[in-house]
């Protein structure tokens, strides 16, 4: 009733300031702090961790961690770890992570050389938090992850392959091409139209052989062109960066724009990135402007720009593009000479 009589006072432009005056209805926070003194049931709290509600099994997790020394606590996670999947494994790999992290990476490779099931990906993240960098162990796991049949672990793996992959890493490279590979093939399709796009492991697979070995020229075009969106932006990156650096690559590029081999999205992109072609590279990719294709010629006017043409060059060119039959390459070419 007071609270009642106090919103019939407030005017109208101090009407948000009732949420301050409301009263609380939110049970406080749980302090798992006291979990000690309350005399819990172990048991009790760890068959918790197989319960339906996400938000018991939290609370499971945070009591347990709590109650337990360190003893206690690994063998409770070794159980969790060998019998459960899905949500019990990540709240798991919460409690995992209390302990000290060779304890922990020792535990999660021990489930790793058992099947993998749903919630396994957990198990990787947990080795990626405490930088498990036992060699030996991490190839078996990651062997078994990254051919895992279920995305979500895949991409945990390939994560955890990310702390390892370091230029001389050779034998890890070819796990890593080998499972790109495989995953190219096994992978669900890339909605084209929309939709939700499914997990794959091959944009942290690439980040990770990048990482080891530099990718070479003719692998950056088919990332360039890759279905997957991520692969293509990695690619594409890669590839700027190498024009940028290699002139055997450059005059590569030209050619292979000239002849129909390049995208006219991937010569847009580019140009638009001022590689330092040199002038015979330039005068091979002038021949864009008069290409059959209009989105090619289109993506040709990123050439008039000073880091490729003179002012007077750029202004005759761009005159000769104003004959052009696209409407849309018309008024670009009005709008440069203006």
């Amino acid at each position: 009733r007071t609270f009642l009589n106090t919103v019939r006072t407030i005017p109208d432009d101090r009407i948000f300031e009732l949420f301050d005056l409301a009263p609380l209805v939110d049970a406080p926070a749980p302090d798992s702090a006291q979990a000690k003194q309350l005399g819990l049931d172990p048991a009790k709290l760890e068959a918790a961790f197989y319960h339906g509600s996400e938000w018991l099994v939290k609370l499971a997790a945070s009591l347990l961690a709590e109650s337990l020394d360190s003893e206690a606590l690994r063998a409770v996670t070794a159980r969790l770890f060998a019998q459960g999947r899905g949500f019990t494994l990540q709240a798991a790999a919460g409690v995992a992570a209390r302990l000290a992290p060779g304890v922990a990476a020792e535990l999660a490779y021990e489930r790793l050389r058992a099947p993998l099931v749903p919630g396994c990906e957990h198990l990787y993240a947990l080795l990626t938090y405490v930088k498990a960098l036992n060699e030996e162990e991490a190839t078996a796991a990651l062997r078994a992850g990254l051919h895992s049949r279920y995305a979500r672990i895949a991409v945990a793996a390939a994560d955890f392959a990310l702390i390892h992959a370091k230029p001389g890493a050779e034998s890890l490279y070819s796990l890593l091409r080998e499972a790109y590979a495989h995953w190219q093939q096994h992978e669900e399709p890339y909605p084209t139209k929309g939709g939700v796009i499914p997990p794959s492991p091959r944009e942290k697979l690439l980040l990770g052989m990048a990482a080891i070995r530099p990718p070479e020229y003719r692998d950056l075009l088919r990332y360039v062109e890759d279905p997957r969106s991520d692969i293509r932006e990695i690619g594409t990156n890669a590839l700027l960066a190498h024009l940028t650096k290699s002139s055997e690559a450059r005059c590569l590029f030209a050619d292979s724009a000239v002849a129909g081999k390049v995208s006219p999205h991937l010569i847009g992109r580019v140009l638009k990135a001022k590689i330092p072609f040199d002038q015979s590279e330039i005068k091979t990719l002038g021949a864009l402007f008069m290409n059959q294709d209009s989105k090619v010629r289109y993506a040709a006017l990123g050439l008039l720009d000073r880091a490729y043409l003179s002012q007077e060059d750029m202004q005759a060119q761009a005159r000769a593009m104003t004959q052009d039959t696209e409407q849309e390459i018309r008024d670009v070419a009005y709008r440069f000479i203006d």
